[in-house]
């Protein structure tokens, strides 16, 4: 039996794929690191000292500010860190420091409007042999904002839209200026009048028929000669009145609809409470009653014993004995005055006198008159 012979001796190395898989390593190794820290391959090498160059720029703000900006570098190469200086006529200081491209950019607060001097100075370093500075003039402008509370206002048809805001310059309110508002859909003109505060309310007419549903607003602050003229333009968009009750319907239909179950509920007990109502009227109309016969029964009573005390003393009573009040006591005969005529209390007669039966009537003859005993 024949067979294919197998080889013992030793294979050959494939150097060339040996050394290709060596530099392969080699790249895929490097742009691994690259793409961990691609900041690393890509940040510009630090500047080899030298002379330093600065240069500002200046801009005006709406709100009257100055923005400085400007870059330090050597040569072409950026200067990254440097600390930048900023310097007007009369104010303090303002700081700002370069980013990674050298570039520096930072708010300069004006107080009021003339011509100043803006320095900006960055001292020397270990880039920078010596400090170096930059100067401009700037020309402040006095300058008015109209801030509005709100740029587009929702209205009603037929029905004021109010527009409102505020009048300010470098943070100050201007007061008193009017303002003027003008509508596009009827160009009527207003004109309104700031507070303390530099508020001001507008409120402007709208289309009765909804027509346009949308319109602009133009409010001016026309200036005065000091503060310049400023303008603004605001949007109105209106909604129907039936729009709006609609949105409103489902609420207010919600209770109506449960009102015949809460009907029915409620009418058995509306009945008892009338009940309740006519059975305590007629209770306090039984016991009113009765209060007030116990009140005339206890007067009778008392009248009654009063009159029985005062009979039974009277009953007690000598025949020449009366009681009285005052001086009315004693018995019925009076000493004679000492002017030997009878006091005005001695011509009256007593009741128990007209009562006694040894009193005589008055028609009785003189003569058949008893004498005293």
């Amino acid at each position: 039996m024949t067979g294919q012979r197998q080889s013992t001796r030793p294979g050959r190395v494939p150097w060339l794929a040996v050394l290709l898989r060596g530099v392969g390593g080699v790249a895929a190794t490097g742009l691994a690191l690259s793409w961990l820290s691609p900041t690393a391959s890509l940040a510009a090498p630090p500047p080899q000292p030298g002379h330093c160059v600065l240069t500002l720029i200046t801009e005006s703000n709406p709100s009257g500010d100055y923005t400085a900006r400007g870059r330090l570098h050597i040569g072409n190469d950026p200067v990254p860190g440097a600390a930048i200086t900023l310097t007007l006529t009369g104010a303090e200081p303002t700081a700002a420091t370069t980013d990674t491209d050298g570039q520096y950019s930072q708010v300069v607060p004006v107080a009021a409007a003339g011509d100043y001097t803006l320095t900006a100075t960055t001292p020397a370093s270990a880039y920078c042999k010596t400090p170096v500075t930059e100067t401009k003039t700037i020309h402040a402008q006095v300058v008015v904002e109209l801030q509005l509370d709100q740029s587009h206002v929702n209205g009603v048809v037929g029905k004021p839209a109010t527009i409102s805001g505020r009048l300010v310059s470098r943070g100050q309110p201007v007061t008193p200026a009017y303002v003027t508002t003008t509508t596009s859909w009827n160009g009527e003109n207003g004109s309104w009048t700031t507070d303390d505060n530099g508020v001001f309310v507008a409120p402007v007419a709208t289309p009765d028929d909804g027509n346009p549903a949308e319109f602009s607003v133009t409010v001016v602050y026309p200036g005065d000669g000091y503060y310049p003229a400023v303008e603004q333009i605001v949007t109105v968009s209106l909604t129907a009145p039936s729009s709006a009750a609609s949105s409103t319907a489902p609420a207010a239909t919600a209770p109506v609809t449960t009102a015949p179950s809460q009907t029915a509920a409620t009418a058995p007990t509306t009945a008892t409470d009338g009940d309740d109502g006519d059975s305590w009227s007629s209770t306090s109309r039984l016991f009113i009653v009765f209060l007030i016969f116990i009140v005339v029964a206890a007067l009778a009573i008392g009248t009654f014993l009063i009159i029985a005390v005062m009979s039974r003393q009277r009953r007690g009573l000598a025949a020449d004995e009366r009681r009285g009040f005052g001086s009315d006591f004693g018995s019925a005969t009076e000493p004679p005055s000492p002017s030997g005529t009878e006091s005005a209390n001695s011509d009256e007669t007593s009741l128990d006198q007209l009562l006694s039966p040894e009193f005589p009537p008055d028609d009785q003859p003189p003569s058949q008159q008893p004498g005293p005993a």
